[in-house]
């Protein structure tokens, strides 16, 4: 305990060879139970998965289809099962209402341990832990790429829009009635779900999909701001109150989908064209 406090941020290599010579002397000691040290010593990481450093140090191998032969692949096995726990999370995802955060939580827990094992350890196709992480991840990256393809739909719903006056004409802006609520906290949620995303797509194996939700939602979103922004300078009575209520919606989708820079300039922009309409 004095060796390892709680939680230890990084398992430096000096406490790596410290914590060897501990599992040496369990070994002499008590030989059943030195192959739980690195299980004791993932307990007080703040990385658990930096147990994996212990076991190959002590196993003197780096392929996953040895380590997970011998004792020292109890550190891999709990690691595979906390994952398990999170694809199993994210697998009850359903839609509409389900928990943003609790997601990006679930998937960062899995992100991170499929990502660290990856990294530690040298991953083989045919192995126990390689056949596991394929599988996982796949399953995963099939789960977040059906909400992907939803975000974008789900986004662009909550914009109200009309048929332009052309006989298949494309949809414009509409301002003469509100955003429908239950939309707009559905559009939100995939923005924020887009957003809580960004780094993880990659590892989960979706990010091909989460490229292209982002595209196709802020290509409408671009869009809209523009037809606001021209709404916001002529705009009056109903008719303005519905206008500024879906710009501030505008903004909460710009802040998540472009970024900070991007919601100051479109306030400007809205500032501007609010001026000119008071001027005239």
């Amino acid at each position: 305990r004095q060796m390892l406090p709680k939680p230890a941020p990084a398992l430096t290599d000096e406490l790596l060879w410290s914590l060897r010579n501990v599992y040496d002397r369990v070994t002499e000691s008590v030989l059943d139970a030195a192959p739980y040290v690195p299980v004791v010593v993932m307990a007080r990481l703040a990385k658990p998965w930096e147990a994996l450093k212990l076991a190959l140090l002590i196993t003197h191998q780096t392929q996953d289809t040895l380590i997970s032969s011998t004792d020292m692949g109890l550190v891999g096995d709990i690691l595979f099962a906390r994952m398990e726990d999170c694809r199993m999370a994210i697998h009850a995802t359903r839609h509409p209402s389900f928990d943003v955060g609790a997601l990006v939580e679930n998937l960062t827990c899995f992100t991170d341990i499929s990502s660290a094992i990856v990294k530690e350890v040298e991953i083989l196709r045919r192995g126990k832990w390689g056949q596991r992480l394929l599988s996982d991840r796949a399953a995963v990256g099939a789960i977040m790429d059906g909400l992907m393809e939803r975000a974008p739909k789900e986004i662009a719903a909550a914009l109200p829009t009309q048929k332009s006056g052309f006989t298949g004409g494309t949809r414009v802006a509409d301002f003469s009635r509100v955003a429908d609520p239950e939309k707009v906290e559905r559009a939100l949620r995939y923005a924020k779900l887009i957003d809580g995303c960004r780094r993880l797509a990659a590892a989960a194996s979706f990010g091909a999909k989460l490229q292209d939700a982002l595209d196709e939602a802020t290509q409408s979103l671009r869009g809209y701001n523009e037809d606001l922004v021209k709404e916001l300078r002529t705009a009056a009575g109903p008719r303005r109150d519905n206008v500024e209520r879906q710009f501030e919606l505008a903004i909460e989708l710009t802040g998540l989908l472009f970024g900070p820079e991007d919601v100051e300039y479109l306030r400007r922009r809205g500032r501007a064209a609010t001026s000119s309409q008071a001027a005239a």
